[in-house]
């Protein structure tokens, strides 16, 4: 009789064991990363990262295998310029090339620069819009520190400096000073309106081009609307913009900048 208790004690013991064992695999799992790279689960993602997007929560997966890519992308494609986040004085791109020396590229004046990367997209672009029968022409590209502080010093004349720096960055603020940057066309609210504008509208982010300032965004980007004003991000950054954040690139960056350091915190190899 005592064997036969002792016997079903034993078993009890092991078919209790071996349930609680996969209720605790069970726990594990829910809360495991999600990631190939990165460590977060899907308790924390959300709590880690601020400002996340819904569409992100949406597909955490596909978000963060977005992120892993951009965390590899250069600082000049996704660096966060503007009033409140300066570029230093004396940074210069690396890379820089003539834009007369790319295939295709139809510069408005002499000189003009650009990023190797930057340049090279701006070619395929041109000769894309090219066969479209438009011209994309260059009216500006890389600016120095100087450069724009001279630019900015001529129209604070004009219009003072508060209503200036509605359409003309202060110095260190510029994103030409990036080397990724190019005004195309007319640089007036005229370009709206030309098939050119149009043209890049619907073709330009094929080519990693994204528009900075848009329609009825000045109150966040702190810049009236420039039609003409293009920067290029890249195709994965493109991507991220439009696909989380309303295609708005200033949302973007904005909180790439915020969450960069803990995505490469949670990177494993």
């Amino acid at each position: 009789m005592i064997r036969r208790v002792l016997a079903a004690l034993a078993l009890f013991i092991l078919l209790y064991g071996c349930h609680a064992g996969i209720k605790v695999a069970k726990s594990t799992i829910s809360s495991a990363s999600f990631s190939h790279h990165m460590i977060f689960t899907f308790e924390d993602f959300p709590q880690r990262l601020s400002g996340l997007p819904a569409a992100a929560l949406a597909d955490p997966e596909d978000f963060l295998a977005l992120a892993e890519i951009m965390i590899y992308l250069p600082d000049e494609q996704i660096l966060l310029i503007d009033k409140n986040h300066l570029i230093p004085e004396d940074y210069v791109p690396e890379n820089l090339v003539s834009i007369d020396s790319i295939e295709g590229v139809f510069p408005g004046r002499a000189g003009l620069q650009l990023g190797k990367n930057a340049a090279e997209a701006l070619g395929a672009m041109s000769r894309a819009a090219s066969e479209d029968g438009i011209t994309l022409i260059v009216s500006s590209a890389y600016r120095s520190f100087e450069y724009q502080r001279r630019l900015f010093e001529r129209y604070s004349v004009i219009d003072g400096k508060d209503r200036g720096s509605r359409y003309i960055a202060r110095p260190g603020a510029s994103q030409h000073q990036l080397g990724t940057t190019v005004d195309i066309g007319d640089i007036t609210t005229q370009f709206a309106d030309e098939p050119d504008r149009t043209w890049m509208m619907e073709n330009a982010g094929e080519f990693g081009w994204s528009q900075s300032y848009p329609f009825g965004m000045e109150a966040l980007t702190g810049y009236q609307w420039e039609s003409w004003h293009w920067r290029w991000i890249g195709k994965e950054a493109l991507r991220m913009q439009n696909e989380y954040f309303d295609d708005v690139q200033q949302r973007m960056l904005e909180f790439w900048n915020e969450n960069a350091s803990t995505f490469r915190e949670a990177w494993i190899d």
